[in-house]
């Protein structure tokens, strides 16, 4: 079967995202959307991006792919696939440096633009697959399964072409169990939705990449698709030696399938732990936000204005929950305060376990 360029050298991510922060201009202002995000996947690794809707997921997997609409702001961040960056330096384009958050504005937005996508298109297809929520968003209505393969592969692999392609797409059909006999001469409009998505799962892989991106792709389909789903995601992964990076909003999917897990809230990474420490952690354990995700409980939060990743009164970086956590309303008000003055840095709690939140300062391993 034809594959993607080769594999990354050993000991190199898949995917490594570093300090990736983007904001959007709203009006006069700048709304953040990710704010010094951090973490890497690991060839044959299935990392979960997890939080609730709006916490800045979809815009993370957007910026690796080179998606990002608006006029996007970037600060010091900086993504690599297999090595390499797919990221421009911001720095070469900036309008503005705000001293009280150490921010570079991109200052020619198309010249970035067409910078990012100089850098994302080669790699596209051959070595970054995307599934969508929705297979509309990768289907084309008006062609057949089999049109639809023959152009994915013109326009990111036309060697593949020259002996025809007929076998490339049976097998990687019949990798997802499909039947190409059956199904490469319909239209879309004449699949289910979970055939639709599997479809678009052996697009994504046809080309064998080496990175794997899921933005929700079983939110659409029912419990038997999500499960076949589930273990095409987990094959994938773990025989081809693919990194997967999962968007999920289901903490008993992410169980399944997640050997370690990105903890978001509005913008920021709050958390970054193993999948087993995770499920067996006890709630005081966690930072209140994963807690709040995987159990719903609602206690850990207190009355109060949301602060989004800035203070709602000062507009300074902060935690989250500044002035809604629970756990830190309890404490002495000195140390609440710390949580509204600047982004809270990274406490070691365990080896699979790393926390944004200064109640682990005192006890950064958990002893």
């Amino acid at each position: 079967m034809t594959t993607a360029p080769g594999p990354c050298e050993s000991g190199v991510p898949t995917l490594r995202v570093r300090d990736l922060s983007v904001c959007f201009a709203a009006g006069h202002r700048w709304v953040w959307a990710n704010r010094d995000v951090s973490f890497d996947v690991l060839p044959g690794e299935i990392v979960a991006l997890v939080g609730e809707s709006g916490s800045g997921k979809t815009t993370v997997l957007n910026a690796i792919i080179g998606l990002l609409h608006g006029e996007p702001g970037a600060v010091s961040g900086a993504i690599e696939l297999n090595g390499r960056s797919i990221w421009p330096d911001p720095r070469r384009y900036v309008r503005s440096f705000d001293k009280g958050h150490p921010v570079e504005i991109v200052k020619d937005t198309m010249g970035w633009d067409a910078a990012h996508r100089r850098l994302v298109k080669p790699v596209l297809g051959r070595q970054i697959g995307m599934v969508f929520q929705e297979p509309v968003y990768s289907l084309d209505p008006r062609m057949t399964i089999a049109r639809q393969f023959e152009e994915l592969l013109l326009r990111h692999a036309p060697e593949t072409m020259q002996n025809g392609a007929g076998k490339l797409v049976h097998e990687t059909l019949a990798m997802v169990e499909l039947d190409s006999g059956e199904i490469a001469g319909k239209m879309p409009s004449q699949l289910s939705g979970g055939e639709c998505q599997r479809v678009s799962l052996a697009m994504a892989v046809i080309l064998r990449p080496s990175l794997l991106l899921c933005d929700e792709p079983t939110t659409a389909v029912d419990v038997e698709v999500r499960a076949q789903l589930h273990r095409l995601l987990e094959r994938y992964a773990h025989e081809e030696g693919c990194g997967v990076l999962l968007v999920s909003h289901h903490w008993p999917e992410v169980r399944r399938l997640a050997d370690r897990v990105v903890v978001m809230n509005r913008g920021q990474v709050v958390e970054w732990i193993g999948r087993d420490r995770l499920a067996s952690a006890a709630v005081h354990d966690l930072h209140p936000i994963t807690g709040i995700w995987r159990d719903g409980d609602m206690s850990l939060m207190v009355a109060g204005e949301s602060s989004g990743n800035h203070h709602p009164r000062t507009n300074t970086a902060c935690c989250p929950l500044a002035v809604t956590c629970g756990p830190a309303s309890a404490q002495p008000r000195e140390f609440a305060v710390r949580c509204s003055t600047g982004l809270v840095p990274k406490f070691e709690v365990r080896d699979d376990q790393r926390t944004r939140c200064w109640l682990f300062e005192k006890n950064p391993r958990g002893d």
